[in-house]
């Protein structure tokens, strides 16, 4: 269960955004730069669809 949490953890997007400020060193680029990522992240969920339903969907 808390492996889940862990993989969960966007690690990623904060290291991109570090990385994206720091080398811009514009915090509206940066703020853009978040906002499409908080509209990505959900999109990416439904991967996980199949998953949540395979009991269900009897896959």
């Amino acid at each position: 269960m808390l492996a889940g949490f862990i993989v969960a953890l966007p690690l990623v997007s904060i290291l991109a955004l570090l990385f994206s400020y720091l080398e811009h060193k514009d915090p509206q680029a940066s703020i853009t730069f978040a906002k499409s990522i908080l509209f990505g992240v959900p999109i990416s969920y439904l991967f996980f669809l199949p998953f949540l339903l395979a009991d269900w969907l009897v896959l």
